[in-house]
């Protein structure tokens, strides 16, 4: 976790103070983590990797870590914060903790519940599940290589993509991303 000094959060409310009327800004609050309001939520985030999508604003993915695990029992009576998926070839691939809005938005995602069909849009996805449209830029998501979306936490659960899904009894090896 991070600590946030007295100083600090009292920056953070006078920004709400000051701009009562502004519900989108993001304010540096340490080094490397911001705090950010999109309506009428705040987010303290991490900027490890920052990009630029096409309109020309930066988002930020926090990697994660992960390691190969032998069958999906290994980890069922697991307490941490972690997340199962099913890779083809794990070796030498990068998962991002990111956000659903800018570009991520219009990535392909298929809910393990549409296997074999076409995928949707990401953000066709989150209006489908009645995700407030104030909230859709915000989702959590696990994306692989940077722009595969592989996972989105909506209401506190992960929803995998259908390639990935563990139960599966396609090829492919067992990773477990340690999501805290």
């Amino acid at each position: 976790g991070v600590n946030l000094t007295y100083n600090q959060l009292q920056r953070v409310f006078a920004q709400i103070e000051n701009y009562p009327n502004r519900f989108e800004w993001t304010l540096e609050i340490i080094d490397g983590w911001n705090m950010i309001r999109k309506g009428s939520a705040l987010q303290l985030t991490k900027k490890d990797v920052c990009t630029t999508n096409k309109e020309g604003l930066s988002e930020s993915k926090e990697l994660v870590s992960w390691t190969t695990v032998e069958k999906v029992e290994d980890i069922k009576n697991d307490n941490d914060c972690s997340l199962l998926l099913r890779v083809a070839e794990p070796s030498g691939r990068q998962y991002y903790r990111g956000l659903s809005g800018g570009e991520a938005s219009r990535s392909l995602f298929t809910p393990s519940w549409r296997a074999n069909r076409s995928p949707i849009k990401l953000k066709d996805f989150l209006r489908g599940q009645k995700v407030p449209l104030h909230l859709r830029t915000s989702i959590p998501v696990i994306f692989m290589d940077g722009d595969i979306p592989v996972a989105i936490c909506i209401d506190n659960k992960w929803i995998i993509h259908a390639n990935y899904c563990p139960n599966t009894k396609e090829e492919g090896s067992l990773i477990k991303l340690s999501l805290l």
